[in-house]
């Protein structure tokens, strides 16, 4: 395979001045020759590195981790504080999450008792920071209706008196005209009445569960006893 080049290389030369190269010569040159080239090429030809792949994942993972990194926390539920008063188990102040309706602070305040009077009060309103919510019973709704004393006008235009009614002797249904006695009140004032006898004055009003001292100044001039 080498022949061509030896004779090349021989012809060369001759035109030199160099009378004749052997041929073994030429061929051993020539091995040289390539084995040279061939380290040359081996060792100072550029190789590609790793480099460009390691800095294209680079991004990818700082980018991950700045995203990781501005995720909110959970944010705290807003919340509004009530004060739940009147016919409930346990009346006090709740803490209620934002959007909560009256039927949760009632819920809240461990529930309406027996006498409320729960169609008096909107229980799908939503409660607002701050309010207070007031369940009540039938008396409680009796005397907020009513905007006056019982009795009507003359044709003059003055208020009539309304005549006392004697605690001893009416029913239910007179007791009842009374401000602040509802059909729940009038009830326990009968019974009570019967049970331990007449009353010695409307002071002893007091002794019927439900009526205290502000309910017992709204009935004094209106009730007597004889």
């Amino acid at each position: 395979m080498f022949e061509p080049l030896v004779q090349r290389i021989q012809q060369l030369a001759k035109r030199a001045g160099v009378r004749e190269v052997p041929a073994s010569v030429v061929v051993a040159a020539v091995a040289v020759a390539a084995v040279v080239v061939f380290w040359a090429v081996w060792n100072w030809w550029p190789t590609p590195t790793q480099g460009a792949v390691e800095f294209e994942e680079g991004p990818v993972s700082v980018a991950t981790e700045t995203v990781a990194a501005v995720q909110p926390s959970a944010a705290t539920t807003a919340c509004v504080v009530v004060h739940v008063v009147g016919c409930v188990r346990h009346p006090g102040v709740y803490e209620l999450d934002a959007g909560s309706r009256v039927v949760d602070a009632v819920d809240a305040a461990g529930g309406s008792l027996p006498d409320a009077v729960l169609s008096a009060v909107n229980l799908a309103r939503i409660v607002t920071d701050g309010e207070q919510i007031v369940v009540p019973d039938e008396d409680d709704r009796a005397l907020t209706s009513s905007n006056s004393p019982p009795g009507g006008a003359s044709s003059g235009g003055a208020s009539a008196p309304q005549a006392q009614v004697n605690i001893n002797t009416a029913d239910a249904a007179a007791l009842e005209s009374l401000p602040g006695v509802g059909p729940s009140t009038a009830a326990k004032i009968v019974a009570d009445r019967d049970a331990n006898g007449p009353y010695a004055s409307v002071d002893d009003l007091t002794r019927v569960s439900g009526i205290g001292p502000k309910k017992l100044e709204q009935l004094k001039g209106l009730a007597c006893v004889r």
